[in-house]
């Protein structure tokens, strides 16, 4: 692997999570929500003799399987909805990693360890601030996208 300078964490979907991890100081450079068309634009606005500077994190969660506690209780209208937004997520999670791919970035695809009985950990905003030294405000897809970048920084040997 060639040394890479920046480390990227994105959790796609309809708000896409995107957080940018310089590994040579250690600062976000960015993190915000943004949309595949957006992302797409951020991807070809880096030059492609730079693109190998850059290691991506994409959630995948397509491997997992799709459980919820209360479904016999569950009407039928919300199973429905809350299928479709799973599948629209992974459908978003393919496209942003073929294209990233296509585009000419290392991406690695990052399945959550997440079980029926036991999501994967969320951080609430101090988390994240106390975790990352972060002090601006995110939301959950972009905290998200910070702890994809934050928990692989390893890749990069990032402290």
């Amino acid at each position: 692997m060639a040394a890479k300078q920046f480390i990227i964490g994105i959790d796609p979907g309809v708000k896409t999570g995107f957080a940018l991890l310089d590994a040579l100081s250690g600062a976000w450079r960015e993190a915000a929500t943004t949309d595949f068309h957006a992302l797409m634009a951020w991807a070809d606005d880096v030059a492609p003799e730079d693109r190998g500077q850059y290691l991506i994190v994409v959630e995948s969660a397509k491997q997992l399987a799709v459980y919820h506690k209360h479904r016999k209780h569950q009407e039928t209208a919300v199973a429905q909805a809350q299928a479709r937004s799973i599948g629209q997520n992974n459908r978003e999670a393919e496209l942003v990693i073929g294209e990233l791919r296509r585009r000419g970035f290392e991406v690695v695809e990052f399945v959550p360890r997440s079980t029926w009985k036991q999501r994967a950990k969320k951080w609430t905003q101090d988390e994240c601030r106390q975790i990352t030294g972060y002090q601006a405000r995110t939301n959950e897809h972009t905290r998200d996208a910070m702890r994809f970048a934050w928990e692989h920084r390893h890749l990069l040997r990032i402290k």
